[in-house]
């Protein structure tokens, strides 16, 4: 009985991936409106906006990366393989690149 569960909800991975998308995109598009309202209207410029952009910019980079690692590999894996190989490759170079230059200046 419970082997027969599991194997029922990993059926419904890509019903779940989908559902995930289609509650995450608003969240990105509220977060997108946010920014740019906060950036072009003087009167948002006070420290709590502020923080509000430093935790609004890792939240936005978070979902991005859900998406291409998790996501989006599940349902194109075989296509988009080479191209996340590159921007996995991409993102540790720059993140060493960063770290050196960082420490060296």
């Amino acid at each position: 009985m419970t082997i027969q569960f599991f194997v029922w909800l990993s059926s419904l991975r890509i019903q779940f991936i989908y559902f995930a998308i289609v509650i995450s995109l608003p969240s990105i598009i509220l977060y997108l409106i946010e920014i740019i309202t906060i950036i072009g209207n003087k009167e948002f410029h006070n420290p709590f906006y502020k923080l509000f952009l430093i935790r609004s910019v890792p939240n936005i980079l978070y979902t991005i990366d859900s998406y291409y690692c998790y996501r989006i590999t599940v349902l194109f894996g075989n296509w988009l393989y080479p191209f996340l190989r590159f921007i996995a490759k991409l993102d540790v170079t720059s993140f060493f690149f960063s770290h050196i230059y960082n420490n060296f200046s």
